[in-house]
């Protein structure tokens, strides 16, 4: 376990870090208003990926356990069947908009069916406990990515450069899926028969995971396309680089994260609510200090590379750390109530708060810009966080009075 542990880190560990770095190589090259148009595209492709990856992993670590082995080759078969369905929607549609050009919108959606392929069955590495596989398949896609937009960046190339390099990262990622496992289980999937009945099951079995994922992309998501239509791309840019290098924290506990969850679930699967209770501080307090830490390296990175360009990056920096702070203790606290069932509690409250927090920002962005929109941010993860804790000392008390009685 230790070692499929490790193997995960890293793997997690630089899948995150290498787009992460790379992102701020293309800032450092592109004036506030260019980067502001590729970290838009980004945004559009993560809300992309949503509606077409439409929770394939998640489903399939649900289904691989719980389905006879015909019944999930249909569910899996349905879900991609949908997937290929919402790409054809949101090509057309996105295209008739002329939000983006035409031929990124198709190309991403392409990379995003390819990248759906690709998870499904990185997703089943995981189910069979194929750490190096699926490690090996992570890296593939990151360090493709990377590659290809330092080239593309190099060449002349402006926003169009994620478009290419994430269709190509998405195509590696596939090719080295398909040698690993062989093309024939994707053949099996493909071939089996399905109706009405199982794409309606698959949808509604799907669709309960969405509000989640919406409602962490408007996060963040939905505040880059009011900067971009109300206030303009180059102030974009500059909220952009301030966003990327306040998620170093989020980058951090995340892999942290994997070597966490093993020993709490260990220690909750043996009702040591005491323990597990303690554990979690602990790694609260931790991520506090990460957080911390990274404050006084983002200012000083942002004041030596990028205050010449991205003159508002360092004010707007300030409420994003704050933010982040919240952000990541509600990643800590959340790992319980997902293990005792409180899933469908926290999704709720994840999408309710930043539906509200996108439509006010949509309203008070006009009075107050860039800070009014970053206070709500910040006050939106605090009661979010707030929240969160209260659960979670709800639950554990009960837990406790619970295995007391017993």
């Amino acid at each position: 376990m230790i070692k499929d542990i490790l193997k995960y880190g890293v793997g997690e560990a630089f899948s995150r870090i290498a787009p992460f770095l790379i992102t701020l190589y293309v800032a450092k090259l592109f004036e506030p208003e260019a980067y502001g148009s590729y970290a838009l595209l980004i945004t559009f492709y993560e809300l992309v990926f949503i509606f077409i990856g439409f929770n394939i992993q998640a489903t399939t670590r649900v289904d691989f356990f719980k389905d006879s082995d015909e019944e999930f080759l249909r569910k899996k078969k349905s879900h991609l069947v949908l997937s290929l369905a919402f790409a054809m929607v949101v090509s057309v549609s996105f295209s008739l908009t002329n939000v983006f050009p035409a031929q990124f919108v198709i190309l991403l959606c392409i990379a995003c069916v390819l990248r759906t392929l690709s998870l499904f069955v990185m997703t089943l590495f995981q189910c069979y406990k194929e750490a190096l596989r699926y490690t090996m398949c992570n890296f593939a896609y990151s360090f493709t990515l990377a590659l290809a937009i330092y080239v593309c960046v190099n060449a002349g190339m402006r926003e169009e450069s994620w478009v290419y390099a994430a269709l190509l990262a998405a195509l590696v990622q596939l090719v080295g899926v398909i040698y690993i496992h062989k093309l024939a289980f994707l053949v099996k999937v493909f071939s089996c028969e399905i109706g009405r009945e199982n794409l309606k099951a698959t949808f509604l079995a799907a669709s309960v995971f969405l509000p989640q994922a919406i409602g962490w992309w408007l996060k963040s998501g939905a505040d880059r396309f009011i900067i971009s239509s109300k206030i303009g791309n180059e102030v974009l840019g500059n909220f952009a680089i301030a966003f990327q290098i306040s998620s170093v924290p989020v980058l951090a506990v995340g892999v942290l994260n994997l070597v966490l969850l093993p020993n709490l679930n260990h220690l909750l699967s043996k009702k040591e609510y005491n323990q597990a209770s303690s554990l979690l501080y602990k790694f609260a307090f931790v991520s506090f200090g990460i957080t911390f830490f990274s404050f006084f390296i983002g200012k000083v990175v942002i004041d030596t590379f990028y205050s010449e360009a991205y003159v508002y990056a360092s004010q707007y920096f300030n409420y994003f750390i704050l933010a982040t702070l919240f952000h990541v203790l509600i990643l800590v606290f959340t790992n319980y109530l997902y293990y005792v069932g409180s899933g469908k509690e926290v999704a709720k409250a994840i999408s309710f708060i930043f539906i509200l927090q996108a439509l006010l920002a949509y309203m008070i962005v006009d009075y107050f810009g860039v800070i009014g929109m970053l206070s709500l941010s910040v006050f939106s993860n605090f009661m979010l966080m707030t929240y969160i804790i209260y659960l979670f000392k709800r639950s554990i008390s009960l837990e406790r009075c619970n295995s007391v009685n017993i």
